[in-house]
């Protein structure tokens, strides 16, 4: 969701980037833009679980404002199934696949903590510590 060439974000304009390389090949290819993918061996929920047992806290960006549309991976893999079905009728489209429920960055910290069965402890980081951090995590390697 949300890639564009024009983002402040370094991960959004490249994800931009490669949707253009692709249609530059492909005109008629259809772009799929999932939301926060979930499943087992995710990063998303690990990485709460890890800080959370570890660190005994997570932080949570831009104050807690960010709202997140978490996607079971399954969902979008049926999702994907349903477009391949007939590709005829979504030529040259973009899809933007988001999950059912909006959350809060508390929210999903807590879900994970229930989970793990740890205490859930979120720290909420200022927009400029959120930007701060977003751009060091830009360079730096999964």
């Amino acid at each position: 969701l949300g890639a564009s060439p024009t983002s402040s974000s370094r991960f959004l304009r490249t994800k931009a980037m490669g949707e253009e390389a692709v249609r530059a090949e492909f005109p008629n290819a259809t772009v799929i833009r999932p939301g926060v993918l979930i499943g087992p061996e995710d990063k998303t929920l690990n990485w709460y679980a890890q800080m959370l047992k570890n660190y005994g806290w997570q932080p949570t960006f831009f104050g807690d404002s960010a709202q997140l549309t978490p996607l079971y991976v399954n969902d979008v893999a049926e999702v994907i199934k349903r477009l391949a079905i007939d590709r005829s009728l979504h030529q040259g489209e973009t899809f933007e696949v988001a999950g059912p429920e909006v959350l809060s960055q508390n929210d999903l910290i807590a879900l994970v903590a229930h989970i793990a069965q740890l205490e859930s402890r979120p720290i909420a980081l200022p927009a400029p510590l959120s930007k701060a951090f977003g751009k060091v995590c830009d360079y730096v390697p999964e």
